[in-house]
């Protein structure tokens, strides 16, 4: 998929959130599982020692499973247009080709968006966070 393509399926998702929606808080999420439309997301890990963003634990490693758990799934928050800018550098690509990062990119809402230190700029929580679109 191109940066282009995933931008356009993005922002028409964002149009019809706009439209009206039954929930308070949506994001991108990243991720290498393979999830379904109306899947609940796990809570996510906190890594705040890293260097880059980026880096993390493999799940299911000793390593992951030792970090502390959020109170609800890390995403960029799709308010606004600072999603953009997530998005991309997220993947770091002058190219065309998007899926670097990650296997996976979805949509996902909730109602509910606790806060905590060391976020990263423009991330986000969502508690029981429900996965509302695929981009790849």
């Amino acid at each position: 998929m191109k940066q282009g393509e995933a931008k356009k399926m993005v922002e028409a998702i964002k149009e019809k959130l706009e439209e009206g929606c039954e929930y308070d808080y949506f994001g991108i999420r990243f991720e290498d599982k393979d999830r379904e439309i109306g899947e609940i997301c796990e809570a996510s890990k906190h890594n705040p020692d890293r260097d880059d963003y980026r880096e993390f634990p493999e799940f299911g490693t000793s390593g992951y499973d030792e970090l502390e758990t959020l109170e609800g799934t890390s995403c960029w928050n799709l308010e606004g247009d600072d999603w953009l800018a997530s998005f991309w550098s997220y993947n770091k690509t002058p190219e065309e080709k998007l899926a670097i990062m990650a296997d996976h990119c979805y949509v996902i809402a909730g109602d509910d968006s606790p806060q905590f230190e060391d976020r990263d700029p423009n991330e986000i929580l969502i508690t029981d966070a429900v996965v509302i679109a695929k981009i790849f």
